[in-house]
């Protein structure tokens, strides 16, 4: 791969020529030629040249259903894609699919692939999981050729991308380990990349920034070595993004101007990281810089129609001006337009639980409790209910298990209280006092949840439920704990 791509980059300028000759004089390979090199000049970044070569293309296409009218097609979707223009190329891909012979093959399992990515960039996880999952049962009766290989790799990979989103952490890892295994044998050096780059997000959400700065570190040096700007400058966000968790603030601002400069000329790209620099000039006390961050990623995500990524930064806007003196309304306003665009989207990938928890907490500051406590309820039920809360649950399994044998057997609490105490010493001194009240004898699940936060809440009103119903232990639980 290293070297067709040093290949490519060297002669770049002579395959354009070529390409063009080709489509001026009608060769019947013309198109083919245009899907190969709009390859590359897409993983260089070009995608201007790849637009037109596209076009020039799309009028050599030839019949619905033919060999040159797939390729076209396809570069077509994958250029709307590349655009984000999901909606657009989501209705490519059908057509393509609709054309198409029904038979497993190959072709089916590529384009079905990307129509999963567009139905998962519009947030429409479930259908994107159904998608993959109809690619993957289409893959069997096919023979393990590379290409079908390489296939389910990208499968097993976007399915972990999908998982991910929804906050099932053991899934997302289990997908990506299927993923890596088939890009390792097949010496897949970008595959192998991007699914370390994975595996370092699954370790950023589980708060194990040494394994996530390692794998994204990782992954960085191979792509750099790839000259991919594009996946370089997620890299360095990633990158960014434990760097601040870990406090390390002026290499965090570093990493992240880096992949801003890397996304230049992409405003919805650069949006991300410029939400993401806001955030990290908020914690650093650069409020009024941080807002017009803010603000400036909310607009290019606005005039894109993402309302995924216009519900984060609005959230954001909302936390930061709801600590600003008289500012308290704008920030109820920005929350009640996030909570709008997340009540469209999957619970679970808009996390909307953390957009109930902020307009609880501006209700309370406003003055409003009744408001408050119910954003609060509402705010635990969504949790509860996401893919992530199993997370929380494999963690805490042991906790809550020892928490109900010694309110069946009292000798054991002396023990639990040592645990307690190293817990309360870590950081848990919320969950502790709540825990305490219940092998005290409180049982009202409202009360005793009210001031815990997401997952804090979770742990208690799961040891009261198992408490009044030892049988839904089984079924919170994941297996094996």
């Amino acid at each position: 791969m290293h070297a067709a791509r040093a290949v490519a980059r060297r002669e770049l300028p002579n395959l354009l020529v070529a390409v063009e000759g080709a489509l001026a004089a009608g060769e019947p390979e013309a198109v083919d030629f245009v899907d190969n090199v709009g390859r590359f000049l897409g993983v260089f970044g070009l995608g201007r040249d790849r637009a037109r070569l596209l076009a020039q293309a799309q009028a050599a296409a030839g019949p619905p259903g033919s060999k040159n009218w797939y390729l076209s097609r396809s570069g077509q979707g994958e250029a709307l894609f590349d655009a984000g223009r999901f909606a657009e190329a989501a209705a490519t891909f059908r057509s393509l699919l609709d054309a198409l012979d029904s038979a497993p093959s190959v072709k089916r399992g590529n384009t079905l692939v990307r129509l999963a990515r567009c139905l998962r960039q519009q947030g429409q996880l479930a259908d994107a999981n159904a998608t993959l999952h109809q690619a993957l049962a289409e893959t069997e009766p096919l023979a393990p050729s590379p290409q079908v290989r390489r296939l389910i790799a990208a499968l097993q990979s976007d399915r972990a991308e999908i998982l991910l989103d929804g906050g099932d952490l053991d899934g997302a890892a289990e997908a990506t380990a299927a993923a890596l295994a088939i890009a390792r044998e097949l010496n897949d050096l970008r595959s192998v990349a991007v699914n370390e780059f994975r595996l370092g997000t699954i370790s950023l959400w589980r708060n194990d920034l040494r394994d996530a700065e390692q794998r994204y570190r990782t992954a960085l040096a191979t792509l750099q070595t790839l000259g991919e700007p594009e996946q370089e400058a997620s890299a360095w966000h990633q990158l960014g993004m434990v760097l601040h968790r870990a406090k390390r603030w002026d290499q965090a601002e570093a990493a992240y101007r880096q992949a801003a400069r890397l996304k230049e000329g992409r405003p919805l790209a650069a949006a991300t990281t410029w939400q993401q620099l806001a955030q990290l000039l908020e914690d650093t006390g650069h409020l009024a810089e941080a807002e017009t961050w803010y603000r400036k990623a909310l607009t290019a995500f606005r005039d894109d129609g993402d309302p995924a990524n216009s519900a984060r930064t609005l959230s954001n806007l909302a936390t930061l001006l709801r600590h600003q003196p008289g500012r308290l309304a704008e920030a109820r306003s920005s929350a009640e337009q996030t909570l709008v665009l997340n009540e469209t989207r999957d619970p679970a990938a808009a996390q909307i639980w953390k957009t109930y928890g902020l307009l609880a907490n501006i209700a309370a500051q406003d003055g409003r409790s009744e408001a408050a406590r119910a954003y609060r309820a509402q705010a635990r039920q969504s949790f509860a209910a996401a893919p992530i809360a199993r997370e929380t649950l494999r963690r805490f399994a042991p906790l809550i298990a020892a928490v109900l044998a010694a309110l069946t057997d009292p000798a054991q609490r002396p023990d639990l209280e040592q645990g307690l105490d190293d817990l309360a010493q870590r950081g848990g001194s919320d969950l502790v006092a709540a825990l305490r009240q219940v092998l005290d004898g409180a049982r009202d699940t409202d009360a005793l949840c009210e001031p815990l936060n997401f997952e804090d809440s979770l742990i208690v009103a799961t040891t009261l439920r198992a408490l009044a119903d030892p049988s839904t232990l089984t079924a919170l639980l994941p297996e094996g704990s």
